[in-house]
């Protein structure tokens, strides 16, 4: 039996503001109208553990800093977690798709177009990551790390393994 991931990842990463200052959101769930989970990362991407507040006001902007929407923090998903329940203005899926980017880690050297990302098996928007790992591409008929390096295999640290 094969089992296949036919979702297709989504550009995950948002810009935000909060009264902490700026920060990079990553859409982890779409629960519904009007209700996100996202994890807080710092503006260069990387994890935050600082908290939010229950009642904090998230402003999701553009790469300029024009608003694009509203969201209010109703509290951490789990005690131990990044991960935090945001009642959303809009549907925050909604607002990725015309203004957000493609997930990436600290190991992928620059930013690729989600197109970089997506699988020959994803139909369905939404996947918020591919942990790095780079799609086959289409057009060149190669599956290659952005580094041009091996193929990368998904594993469960999240981290590219090299056959």
């Amino acid at each position: 039996m094969i089992v296949v991931n036919d979702s297709a990842m989504i550009s995950a990463r948002l810009h935000a503001s909060c009264s902490a200052g700026r920060l990079v959101l990553r859409l982890a769930a779409d629960l519904g109208p009007g209700l996100a989970l996202v994890e807080r990362r710092d503006p260069a991407g990387e994890p935050d553990w600082a908290p939010f507040a229950a009642g904090d006001r998230i402003v999701l902007t553009d790469r300029e800093g024009r608003e694009l929407s509203r969201g209010t923090v109703a509290g951490r998903f789990h005690p131990q977690s990044r991960l935090w329940l945001v009642n959303t203005q809009d549907p925050w899926y909604q607002v990725a798709a015309v203004s957000g980017s493609p997930v990436r880690y600290g190991y992928v050297g620059r930013p690729y177009p989600l197109s970089d990302y997506q699988s020959v098996f994803g139909c369905r928007p939404g996947s918020s990551n591919a942990f790095g790992l780079p799609a086959f591409h289409a057009k060149s008929g190669s599956r290659s790390a952005p580094n041009g390096g091996g193929v990368w295999l998904p594993h469960p640290s999240h981290q590219p393994v090299q056959p």
